[in-house]
């Protein structure tokens, strides 16, 4: 049974819960039902038991479950929110849950919100003064241009 609810919880959170027992219980009657299993009074054992940790192993290895700051993959993320920062004008809320989704969708374990939070931020930041001396740049180009032309 906890094996099924850190299953169900990291292909559904994307993150491994600190506690697996926290969630509704409606999700446990869910699985249990699915599972046969008549007595759910085991998963508050679970919880402190290491077999908990022994499933979260089990879990990253047979699905192919990796941290948030393994190579190469952090640096894709790094790299793909730098390029829709600079081509378009989404909002840090919007680029979080994008950020979020292709984490899911690409089964990299979810860092806590203010790590990802600050990832954005600092990655907007870089798109926007990069934006700023290509701009800079553009303007003494062209008023030196102007200088140099006959009038």
């Amino acid at each position: 049974m906890g094996l099924a609810l850190q299953l169900c919880t990291v292909r559904f959170l994307g993150t491994f819960l600190s506690d697996p027992t926290d969630v509704p219980i409606v999700v446990i009657n869910y699985l249990a039902t699915q599972l046969e299993i008549t007595d759910v009074a085991s998963l508050a054992l679970y919880r402190t038991s290491e077999t908990r940790w022994e499933h979260t192993a089990l879990i990253r290895q047979q699905y192919g479950y990796r941290d948030f700051n393994s190579q190469p993959e952090h640096w894709r993320l790094v790299r793909w929110l730098y390029q829709r920062a600079t081509l378009s004008a989404e909002s840090p809320s919007l680029l979080f849950d994008l950020a979020t989704a292709r984490l899911v969708q690409r089964r990299i374990l979810l860092p806590g919100v203010s790590v990802l939070a600050r990832l954005v931020a600092s990655v907007r930041e870089r798109a926007a003064n990069r934006l700023f001396q290509v701009l800079c740049q553009l303007g003494v180009k062209t008023r030196y241009a102007q200088k140099l032309s006959p009038a």
